[in-house]
């Protein structure tokens, strides 16, 4: 009984660190690319001519994106990654202060364009063994700058953040398929619009604030079990 007993106080904490090794992703860098839709946040103006200001605001319609990241999955549940994103952003309408809208069949001839580099961290919650399961939820956030391109003011670039929530579906032991929720957020960004090259008495003084829904292929090269 002594001798059985030993056994297993000598198996035990062997089987249970196998179990924590197989319970987390194993460690090596991976390539994501990721497509799908963005809808910014409407961008509130007011028209600088004299001492009274109206505020108005931008609407925009559901626009394309598309990211792209190298990073490492450290093997513990974390993983670290850089990020390149591009967001487009159509107007839609635009809403005066008196709540009338301008739009629908007149063309606004608007947009936003939005290039992001990121460098984010996520966190994966791993529901059974890495090699067991089939659905692996993140979350995670990252920091970076955004450069801001409207067609009718000159580019600028801001500070930004985003914050990122998902899941990834193995489809093999090198390749996942994903679907994420991200949102970007930066400081406050200034504009002075033109029509063809004149200043036309309007300025932005807004943050950008973006909603996307990506689905990804995530790539892991070495590191698989």
């Amino acid at each position: 009984m002594t001798t059985r007993r030993m056994a297993v106080g000598v198996a035990l904490p062997a089987l249970l660190a196998a179990d924590a090794a197989l319970a987390t992703e194993p460690a090596g860098p991976y390539l994501t690319i990721g497509a799908g839709a963005n809808f910014l946040e409407g961008t509130k103006f007011s028209n600088a001519a004299g001492t009274a200001t109206t505020n108005s605001q931008l609407n925009f319609d559901i626009g394309p994106a598309v990211t792209g990241a190298v990073g490492y999955a450290f093997g513990n549940g974390w993983r670290g990654e850089f990020e390149l994103g591009y967001r487009e952003s159509p107007a839609k309408d635009l809403t005066l202060p008196n709540g009338a809208v301008v739009g629908g069949s007149i063309d606004l001839q608007s947009h936003v364009n939005a290039y992001s580099y990121m460098a984010n961290v996520l966190y994966e919650f791993e529901l059974a063994p890495y090699g067991l399961q089939r659905w692996m939820p993140h979350v995670g956030g990252g920091i970076g700058a955004v450069n801001l391109q409207p067609n009718r003011a000159p580019a600028t670039t801001v500070f930004g953040g985003q914050a990122i929530a998902g899941v990834e579906y193995i489809l093999t032991p090198t390749l996942l398929l994903g679907l994420d929720y991200r949102y970007i957020g930066t400081t406050s960004a200034g504009f002075s619009f033109t029509q063809n090259a004149v200043t036309v008495g309007r300025t932005v003084d807004t943050a950008y604030n973006d909603h996307s829904v990506l689905f990804s292929l995530r790539w892991k090269f070495g590191g698989v079990r």
